[in-house]
């Protein structure tokens, strides 16, 4: 394999890289502005940090996956969405089930 082949499949394979991650993470426009109130199980919550506004959603990962079926959560078979929810209150930015969330 030459040095222009080499290079050309390392491009191929960045490229390929770089698509498979704008797949996991991508930023949708219905949601980018989407405010919602996160779910009340979540210690955020309980400190009155309630609402805050969808920065990303993208599919949980295996170990997501695996960590709520461990914990009896039977009701998240199928698609899981993953949102990044940046909170009003105190700015910070959490991860929470989409489908718990509460659209305001």
């Amino acid at each position: 394999m030459t040095k222009d082949q080499q290079d050309e499949a390392q491009r191929d394979a960045d490229i390929a890289a770089a698509d498979r991650l704008a797949e996991c993470y991508r930023i949708t426009t219905e949601n980018k502005s989407m405010r919602v109130q996160i779910p009340a199980y979540t210690d955020r919550w309980m400190m009155g940090d309630r609402y805050g506004v969808v920065v990303t959603t993208g599919p949980a990962s295996i170990a997501t996956r695996a960590k709520l079926h461990a914990e009896g959560r039977h009701r998240y078979a199928g698609d899981l969405e993953i949102a990044v929810v940046k909170l009003d209150k105190s700015r910070k930015t959490i991860r929470v089930v989409l489908a718990d969330c509460t659209e305001v």
